[in-house]
């Protein structure tokens, strides 16, 4: 009795063993499964990332060139608001009228 005892437990030992090795097998390819798919995965985001980069870039160009811009306009504007601001001036609306109002030397001679 105690042989069959032994000789069973021996049998479960040997049928259970290859249940086990097909668990772990499996496990090991749904890991690889997904570390392959995880790997696929972050190239598309490292794709995806670096795309943006170069999209916000592209921005950042524009907008420096268009901060340029406006900072020319401004600087035009505040040079046609000194002009207007000397032109409208009494002292020289005074000196072109002396000028126009005065004889001209030509005209002397």
């Amino acid at each position: 009795m105690k042989k069959n005892r032994l000789e069973n437990r021996g049998n479960r030992k040997r049928n259970s063993s290859p249940l086990w090795l097909v668990i772990i097998l499996s496990g090991i390819v749904v890991l690889l499964v997904w570390l392959q798919g995880n790997i696929k995965y972050q190239k598309t985001i490292k794709e995806f990332n670096e795309e943006l980069i170069k999209i916000n870039q592209e921005v950042e160009k524009l907008k420096l060139s268009k901060e340029e811009e406006i900072d020319l306009l401004r600087e035009e504007i505040e040079d046609n608001k000194k002009l207007n601001d000397l032109e409208a001036s009494p002292s020289i609306k005074e000196t072109q009228a002396v000028f126009e109002a005065s004889p001209s030397e030509e005209g002397k001679e």
